[in-house]
């Protein structure tokens, strides 16, 4: 920006303007505002940290920090966890696991009745891309074969991709080049060369729940409830 570098451009429902984030913290129980900054982001989710540290002069032993969903980040729990503040910071889907808030889709408001109910257009050239489903893997040879009928190689047995385990298979640049239904195996056949997929067993082992796992049972507790609802 030409007249403010600080700044940053944000998506809105009005568009896209240039603006500020304004954060707030604010003394519950005494329902004073204890700190309030202007961040030249659009995103809350860095923000959580820096606001955690502004009220530092303002804490005790028996302050407890709680955010909504955006802030709540990888990020910032780590920092919540090593600077040994407690926090409940909601996450995206705590009321879909909330029963409080069953059925609340059935309150929300309703198409005008007199809109265009005519079929719209679809899409008919769309390609559906294969999934693991249309891969074949023999857990008992550890092999898998590719809907054209070519066998994938192993490129890693024991990963964990998004805390589950997995094994991975690859598709060799000979059989994946020349094959004929790149178009439906790959998101860009004209950029990737050969096809992956993988394969979950379950979850990977760990010695206690991740930083993410242990707020969300923080939060869906008796008193994560009453302290985000």
């Amino acid at each position: 920006n030409l007249t403010d570098n600080d700044s940053a451009k944000m998506a809105t429902d009005k568009g896209v303007i240039q603006g500020y984030t304004g954060v707030a913290a604010v003394d519950a129980k005494h329902q004073v505002i204890i700190d309030a900054q202007a961040f030249g982001t659009g995103s809350e989710q860095a923000l959580l940290a820096p606001v955690v540290d502004a009220t530092e002069p303002y804490r005790d032993a028996s302050t407890v920090i709680t955010a909504d969903a955006g802030y709540h980040s990888k990020a910032g729990l780590e920092h919540l966890d090593q600077a040994g503040v407690p926090a409940f910071i909601a996450d995206n889907g705590y009321r879909q696991r909330d029963p409080r808030y069953a059925g609340q889709e059935h309150h929300r408001a309703k198409d005008d009745p007199l809109y265009d109910k005519s079929a719209k257009p679809t899409n008919t050239n769309k390609v559906t891309l294969f999934d693991q489903d249309d891969f074949h893997w023999d857990r008992d040879n550890g092999t898998c074969t590719c809907p054209a009928g070519k066998r994938l190689y192993g490129n890693g047995s024991n990963c964990v991709i998004n805390g589950l385990m997995a094994i991975k298979f690859r598709g060799t640049v000979r059989d994946c080049q020349a094959c004929g239904l790149r178009d439906q195996c790959l998101r860009k056949p004209d950029q990737t060369k050969v096809r992956q997929v993988a394969f979950f067993s379950g979850k990977a082992p760990t010695d206690k729940p991740d930083l993410i796992t242990r707020m969300k049972q923080r939060i869906d507790s008796a008193l994560g409830k009453l302290m985000i609802a």
